[in-house]
């Protein structure tokens, strides 16, 4: 086994045992275990194996390993996690829940052929969508729009 795999696997093992709010969280558990590492090594190892923050019931924000690449099935209810859509000439910028933005991106980027879109970049609570065709926002965003609210583009 590789020592990027033994890394992998320790960080597998901090988010399934306990509620990882921060990269700071996995830091200090990787250090106490022997590990010598730094934030942006966190950062490439939680996009590596899936990672992503999730909001449970109560609020909380934590990192959570999704079973599987591909995002929540359409009738999977994320409208409650919307905040607000705009849009210019040349891009489309979703605010979301505190957390939700990394799962909405994945589950734009997943459908991004039938979107119209190149690519999503997401923060926290922001996503920022590059459309395929500038001269089709407005298409775009009817799709996103669908997709989102309804859970099905056309």
């Amino acid at each position: 086994m590789t020592s990027t795999q033994v890394l992998i696997d320790a960080v597998k093992r901090l988010i399934t045992s306990q509620s990882i709010k921060t990269q700071q969280d996995i830091l200090r558990g990787l250090i106490n275990q022997g590990f010598t590492v730094n934030q942006s090594k966190i950062s490439r190892l939680l996009r590596r194996i899936g990672a992503v923050k999730v909001t449970n019931e109560a609020g909380d924000v934590f990192y959570q390993i999704q079973s599987a690449l591909a995002p929540p099935t359409s009738n999977t209810p994320i409208q409650h996690l919307l905040d607000d859509i705009q849009y210019n000439e040349t891009h489309i910028v979703i605010h979301v829940s505190p957390g939700a933005a990394s799962l909405i991106a994945r589950v734009l980027d997943h459908h991004d052929d039938r979107l119209g879109i190149l690519g999503t970049v997401a923060g926290d609570d922001t996503i920022v969508v590059i459309p395929r065709s500038t001269h089709k926002i407005k298409e775009t965003l009817a799709q996103i729009n669908l997709l989102l609210i309804s859970g099905a583009p056309r």
